[in-house]
């Protein structure tokens, strides 16, 4: 595993890149399953997967009033 703190580092290190994007607080069956399309997707095209998440939690930066 790779950890990007920066996503203009993947455009030139891969060219058919698929993404599960989510926030990804546990791995229950649905984020199984949307990885595991991401994967699938890739696998099909000789490309790359990845799984884009956020730091800090999404929750935490809006105000919840």
């Amino acid at each position: 595993m790779r950890v990007y703190e920066d996503l203009t580092a993947l455009k030139d290190r891969y060219s058919d890149i698929f993404v599960a994007l989510g926030n990804f607080d546990g791995v229950h069956l649905g984020h199984q399953r949307l990885i595991g399309e991401a994967v699938a997707t890739a696998q099909r095209v000789n490309g790359s997967s990845a799984v884009l998440t956020f730091d800090p939690h999404p929750l935490s930066v809006y105000d919840q009033k």
